[in-house]
């Protein structure tokens, strides 16, 4: 695995600080984002990858919130679910998240946006917040219309997007 995280200070002698063993210890996390950890995805240990980049995704200080995070490890290892959680944490922290699309994945297939969209939706369930995935190359009115009626639905509206590059002809 290899981790670059702008912005942090890489001269401690003690290392990265890692994120605690298990989701129940994490402490920061919203009520809501542990309980879809524990019983939807059934997870209860973080990945090793988890517990070493989770730390900087959820610094929630000036200087965190203006970090580029990158990682880059083996398939399996935790990548999307930790750029999720992060992304939801700092969107349920946020006090003018009432309306509106907060957050957008991109991705560069199909089957990944979809794969994305579905573990979304899990870590979304009992939050108040929905996702929607716009494909490229299909009808945007669709889209649209998809958005709309999750907002209809939804007590605080769509907060996800999730959609491909998409390469012109």
């Amino acid at each position: 695995m290899r981790f670059f995280c702008s912005g942090a200070s890489s001269s401690s002698s003690n290392g990265p600080s890692l994120a605690p063993a298990q989701w129940s210890q994490m402490g920061i996390l919203h009520e809501h984002t542990l309980r879809a950890m524990m019983y939807d995805f059934g997870y209860q240990n973080l990945t090793d990858v988890q517990r070493q980049v989770l730390p900087a995704c959820l610094d929630f200080s000036p200087q965190g919130l203006d970090r580029d995070i990158l990682v880059r490890a083996r398939t399996g290892t935790g990548k999307t679910l930790t750029f999720l959680v992060s992304m939801v944490e700092r969107i349920v922290r946020q006090p003018d998240a009432s309306a509106g699309i907060l957050g957008m994945v991109l991705s560069p297939t199909r089957e990944l946006a979809m794969q994305i969209c579905g573990e979304l939706d899990k870590l979304l369930s009992y939050h108040a917040m929905q996702s929607v995935p716009c494909i490229g190359g299909c009808s945007r009115e669709a889209d649209v219309r998809a958005i709309r009626q999750r907002r209809t639905f939804s007590i605080s509206n769509v907060k996800f997007q999730v959609g491909i590059e998409t390469r012109s002809r």
